[in-house]
């Protein structure tokens, strides 16, 4: 027990601090790194960053593009976007409708 006693402030007591304050920062950078993939899974969904071609602002350009789409509602109608613009479509029964209610109206007055 009288060895024990020696030991702070000795060169070995120096070396035994030194040793677990190395362990503690160890540690203490492990879990840094530990929450750094957390929050990488969180965000991408995998446990490591992807990579994409031309880097974030390449993907960020592919993504952003303009793409050609169609949408018809469930009367048939059909309204097209694409780069000259918005195009629109009625459906046979639409058509009939407004070819009525057009006649309608100039056969009234």
């Amino acid at each position: 027990m009288e060895y024990l006693r020696g030991i702070p402030g000795s060169s070995t007591g120096n070396l035994l601090a030194g040793i677990g304050g190395a362990a503690a920062q160890q540690k203490i950078i492990s879990d840094i790194e530990k929450l750094g993939e957390r929050d990488v899974a969180a965000v991408f969904g995998q446990p490591t960053v992807p990579q994409y071609e031309g880097g974030i602002l390449g993907e960020i350009q592919r993504q952003s593009e303009f793409k050609p789409f169609t949408v018809t509602t469930p009367t048939g109608a059909r309204a097209t976007m694409s780069e000259r613009g918005l195009g629109t479509a009625l459906s046979g029964t639409e058509q009939q409708l407004q070819e009525n209610l057009l006649g309608f109206g100039t056969q009234a007055f």
